[in-house]
């Protein structure tokens, strides 16, 4: 009672009645009376769909889609912005995977292999629910490989010494994936005893290793997501005449070498020399002082390498075999 005034409050949604005894009092005298309450039931309608999700189509990998899930279920009884959504099942993870982030449905497809997921939804208000179905189709996604746009050129050498650099950047592109994520190999070098080759990112370096006549030919890939194009870079070494040893004064002895090898220039102060194997991988390096040194290459393997001697603004290679 609020004063005069007879407050009630149902306490559940379920059919029912009650009689409340109430009393008039007046002077000290009362009469008393009965109000009679009649609760019928209230019934909660559940959630329904009012719009459904069309088929969600996937046609490039990666990729990642949204569905905004507002709207779709509708509360006769309660106010919509109440409806919460959640995944129930997803029939194929390994294809899909699927999460909320509120309202908006969130997928992003595994791999790039054709194939269908069936996401069971659910749209519960006040308790009550509905459960809807969110149909997703993933077309497969041929991953095309790359291919060549900008033959390398054949590759002339004159001069010896003589080294060059070739920047591969361009020489491939990939049609569905970026140039820039383009990876290039050496596969190999049909001449190393003429032509020393190295990688360095997309730097390819050649350095001639002889004054005669000689060709080779450098197998390259170029790889892309997995999936690569072979390409060939022709080397013409075209002889180079009055470049005898002894034109420079250079000695290296004695070779074959069991290990130890001396290296002398007439006529210089100081030179540095940069040892390679036949691989085009630097073993040993120096500076030497005065116009001869004793090398000890006895610690490396049996086989050929490469001596690149510098001095000034010279440069010889000398081919010399550890026995």
């Amino acid at each position: 009672m609020s004063g005069k005034i007879l407050v009630m409050t149902r306490q559940n949604a379920n059919q029912a009645t009650a009689d409340l005894t109430m009393r008039a009092t007046s002077d000290g005298q009362s009469v008393d009376f009965t109000v009679h309450v009649i609760l019928n039931a209230v019934i909660d309608e559940p959630p329904y769909i009012v719009n459904p999700v069309s088929d969600v189509v996937f046609d490039e990998y990666p990729q990642t889609q949204q569905v905004n899930l507002n709207g779709v279920a509708t509360d006769p009884d309660d106010p919509d912005e109440n409806i919460t959504y959640s995944i129930v099942s997803n029939s194929n993870p390994s294809a899909l995977t699927a999460t909320m982030s509120g309202k908006i449905l969130v997928m992003t497809r595994q791999n790039a292999n054709q194939a269908t997921a069936d996401l069971t939804m659910r749209a519960t208000s006040d308790g009550q629910y509905v459960n809807f179905n969110v149909h997703v189709i993933i077309n497969a996604v041929v991953d095309l490989p790359p291919y060549i746009v900008t033959p390398i050129p054949d590759v002339v050498m004159d001069e010896f010494p003589k080294i060059v650099y070739i920047d591969l950047n361009g020489a491939a592109t990939d049609p569905d994936d970026p140039d820039e994520l383009i990876e290039y190999t050496m596969l190999s070098n049909s001449n190393e005893e003429a032509l020393l080759t190295s990688m360095d990112g997309r730097i390819l370096m050649l350095e001639r290793l002889t004054e005669e006549q000689a060709e080779a030919d450098i197998a390259m890939r170029a790889t892309s997501d997995g999936q690569y194009v072979d390409f060939n870079i022709h080397v013409i070494m075209n002889q180079v005449e009055g470049l005898e040893d002894d034109f420079y004064g250079i000695k290296a002895y004695p070779n074959p070498t069991e290990g130890r090898l001396t290296l002398s220039i007439e006529g210089v102060s100081a030179f540095g020399y940069h040892v390679f194997s036949h691989i085009g991988q630097c073993v040993m390096n120096g500076e030497v002082t005065g116009n001869e040194s004793c090398l000890d290459l006895s610690h490396l393997n049996k086989g050929i390498y490469y001596i690149s001697i510098e001095w000034d603004d010279n440069m010889l290679i000398k081919k010399v075999i550890v026995k």
